[in-house]
């Protein structure tokens, strides 16, 4: 037996944190066409393999109100696997939500799980017998343990496979705990396999590998780095399942060290882009830099008025396509402390600690409050997190502009 399992495909998403006038018009094109380019991928690669089936776990269209474009595509490739008499078995997830009624909008190999948990029989050519179980969100906000209605497994199959968009307890992630579950509660079901979404980073929960978060096929921002794909499983002589990363993105995205001194922009660029080629990089990636510096108010200011990230443009604009990369960010991670008298200093701490707080961030946020999205991103850790960096920056760079006159008090 051979199947695919993915999940948070997120056909139709925008790509965060980026403008297409801020990107050369090739690099946009690229990256506004690698989501479906990676599920053609996936698509092209089940017919290769001859799958028995597919498993999509949840978030495959990024909104309940997805454009037209997006779904006759999403259509077109599903009926690509129709013609090879390869079925697909779908549950939705908490950006693809609704009601299940919706089936008759995909083609008849299609099979999409109810909004209670179901389960499906699958007879493979070869007499094996697999069972299906798994539920669609019904609406965004599932918080209820779904996990408790699934039923165990029965011997009246070869395969159990259960399929759940859901929240690890406990796992360190940046997604919205939704369907939480345990991996006593999934152990204790004995299937042979789960096929789990929501969590966009690739990971198994068991030392057999046979409880996975597939991750997400494309990443779409900086937060969603490194290679991303889908999990090819096959069974084995062993009569166990085995999963096999498959790589499907055509763009990645990557944090880069920068620990260059600095001495003077010109040079500083070409270190950077020396470190860049010395990645050998085979496909577009987007780049964050991370710089590492002694505080230095020149490289700040540069770093600030977007002079550095402009500079690296003008000089990677007809490189990139060798170089396989472009810088997207840059961020200034001093390594040490502005160097300030006790008394100073007190203050300032003082300061830090009652200024830039998560609670003072998200306050002086209100206005944007009207705007679901805007206000889901800011609270996010990591965007806490940066805000409350740039503060900080600001606030020593301010210091030591007062301290060597250049601010009128």
């Amino acid at each position: 037996m051979k199947f695919i399992h993915a999940a948070d495909i997120h056909l139709g998403s925008p790509f965060l944190g980026l403008k297409s006038n801020e990107l050369p018009n090739e690099i946009w094109q690229l990256i506004k066409s690698s989501t479906q380019k990676a599920f053609e991928k996936l698509i092209n690669t089940a017919i290769h393999e001859k799958v028995d089936f597919i498993l999509f776990a949840g978030d495959t269209l990024d909104s309940i109100n997805q454009d037209t474009q997006v779904r006759i595509f999403l259509y077109e490739q599903l009926l690509k696997l129709n013609q090879q008499n390869i079925p697909v078995y779908m549950i939705l997830g908490n950006h693809d939500y609704g009601k299940t009624d919706l089936e008759n909008h995909y083609p008849n190999n299609v099979h999409l799980f109810n909004n209670d948990v179901q389960e499906l029989s699958l007879n493979l050519n070869d007499g094996t017998k697999v069972k299906l179980v798994g539920f669609s969100f019904l609406n965004r906000w599932t918080h209820e343990r779904i996990i408790m209605d699934y039923p165990s497994k029965q011997g009246n199959a070869d395969w159990y496979i259960g399929l759940l968009h859901g929240s690890l307890e406990g796992i360190n992630t940046n997604e919205e705990k939704y369907a939480p579950f345990s991996i006593t509660e999934l152990t204790s079901k004995n299937y042979d396999y789960w096929a789990l979404g929501h969590i966009h980073k690739r990971q198994s929960l068991n030392s057999n590998h046979t409880i996975n978060y597939s991750g997400n096929l494309q990443g779409r921002h900086i937060n969603e780095s490194g290679e991303k794909g889908f999990l090819l499983v096959e069974s084995n002589q062993s009569n166990q399942l085995v999963p096999k990363f498959i790589e499907a993105s055509t763009v990645n995205w990557s944090t880069l060290e920068i620990n260059h001194k600095f001495k003077n922009l010109n040079r500083y660029i070409d270190d950077i882009l020396v470190q860049i080629e010395q990645l050998e990089l085979n496909k577009l990636t987007l780049i964050r830099l991370n710089v590492t510096e002694k505080f230095n108010p020149e490289l700040a200011k540069m770093i600030e008025n977007d002079e550095l990230i402009s500079r690296l443009h003008l000089a990677m604009q007809n490189d990139w396509n060798r170089l396989h990369a472009w810088i997207i960010d840059i961020k200034f991670i001093p390594s040490d402390q502005l160097t300030l008298n006790k008394i100073d200093q007190e203050f300032y701490s003082e300061a830090q600690q009652q200024i830039i707080t998560d609670e003072s961030i998200l306050e002086l946020g209100f206005t944007f409050n009207q705007y679901p999205f805007i206000k889901e991103e800011l609270s996010k850790s990591e965007n806490l997190e940066d805000i409350k960096q740039i503060a900080d920056l600001k606030m020593q760079e301010n210091l030591l502009e007062q301290e060597n006159g250049t601010i009128d008090n």
